[in-house]
């Protein structure tokens, strides 16, 4: 699939048409689509397109692609790109077995005066200036612990190209609303890294950086060729910021993982054996119930009554409901006794042959 353009704009509908203006008009438009930015008509919007996840853009204001059909204005793009890649870092990281994540944020305010042009031909002798005036810088530190979740992408998989396809189908399981996405993930060099490295070399620590710059040079391109039609605000001066995001990031052992991996397992292979066994999910719920009984009272012996009332059920639907009656009857309590012990239908089965059929 071929990606949408990265930069649009939407300008009203008669700046297209033919009129007085047509050749200002014409030569705006010109003026934009020499600097890489696809300019279209506001009547022509893209349906299947979210802009600043809203299905209908702003005229006069430059859109950037971020990934699949989203687009952010150039103002909030920056901050929207680095929030889609702490995301799907975090998400990585999860899925991975990490155990922590501390992350500094570096906040960098800059007064700056940001439009520097020459006066001659074109966008190619057309450059940016940032001179600094003042500058102030803050950090925030976070951190976030991970529970061992046993990592199951991480054991199951044995190459690097079943690894991608089962992050492939994670991401697909995700509300196509969220700002995640796998065509950004597969895309990105330093995420693919991340996870490469993590999956081939068991990594146990890592550290990852994102920048978040404030303004960009196309928005500053754009913004100054709209301001010479009155389509845009002054941008002499202004007070902009960039941020830096250090992302320290710690993960559980391969040996730490498969425990609970294994444990996780067994748990379901357990309740699978539940829901076809009622004798053995009778003895899941006794052991439970004896824990909480217990606790007030540690000589209480256990509740056998769920059990031994299921196996009377029990002899009624294979035919031998009479013999199981007068067993009892011959020996009080003693089935009573036995069902504290019974876990699963074939120890019901192997009494009943030892004590009733024999």
């Amino acid at each position: 699939m071929n990606n949408p353009p990265r930069f649009i704009i939407y300008l009203p509908s008669y700046f297209f048409r033919n009129s007085c203006c047509f050749k200002c008009n014409h030569k705006l438009i010109e003026s934009l689509e020499i600097r890489g930015v696809k300019v279209s008509p506001y009547e022509n919007i893209n349906p299947t397109h979210l802009y600043d996840d809203n299905k209908n853009p702003e005229v006069n204001v430059l859109y950037i692609w971020l990934s699949d059909n989203k687009y952010y204005n150039d103002r909030i793009y920056s901050q929207k790109k680095s929030e889609l890649e702490r995301e799907i870092l975090f998400l990585l990281t999860g899925i991975l077995g990490g155990s922590r994540v501390e992350c500094v944020s570096y906040l960098k305010k800059k007064e700056s005066f940001i439009m520097k042009q020459t006066a001659e031909l074109g966008v190619l002798h057309e450059s940016v200036g940032l001179k600094e005036i003042n500058t102030e810088s803050n950090a925030v530190k976070k951190n976030e612990m991970y529970g061992n979740s046993g990592s199951p992408m991480l054991i199951n998989n044995e190459s690097w190209d079943e690894l991608k396809e089962d992050i492939k189908r994670y991401f697909d399981k995700i509300d196509k609303q969220t700002i995640l996405s796998y065509n950004y993930f597969i895309n990105n060099s330093e995420l693919v890294l991340f996870a490469f490295k993590r999956f081939n070399f068991k990594l146990l620590s890592y550290h990852y950086k994102i920048d978040e710059e404030k303004s960009c040079e196309k928005s500053i391109q754009v913004r100054s060729v709209l301001k010479g039609y009155g389509l845009s605000c002054d941008l002499e001066s202004t007070c902009s910021y960039s941020k830096t995001h250090h992302y320290h990031i710690e993960f559980y052992t391969t040996e730490e993982l498969k425990g609970v991996y294994d444990a996780e397992q067994l748990m379901e292979k357990n309740e699978e054996i539940r829901n076809n066994d009622i004798f053995a999910k009778l003895r899941h719920e006794y052991e439970i119930n004896n824990k909480f009984m217990r606790v007030d009272d540690p000589k209480w012996g256990g509740d056998e009554k769920p059990i031994f009332n299921e196996c009377l059920k029990y002899s009624k639907k294979i035919g031998i409901e009479d013999k199981m009656r007068q067993w009892i009857y011959k020996n009080p309590g003693k089935l009573n006794g036995d069902c504290h012990g019974f876990k699963s239908k074939s120890d019901v089965d192997q009494w009943i042959d030892l004590n009733i059929n024999h």
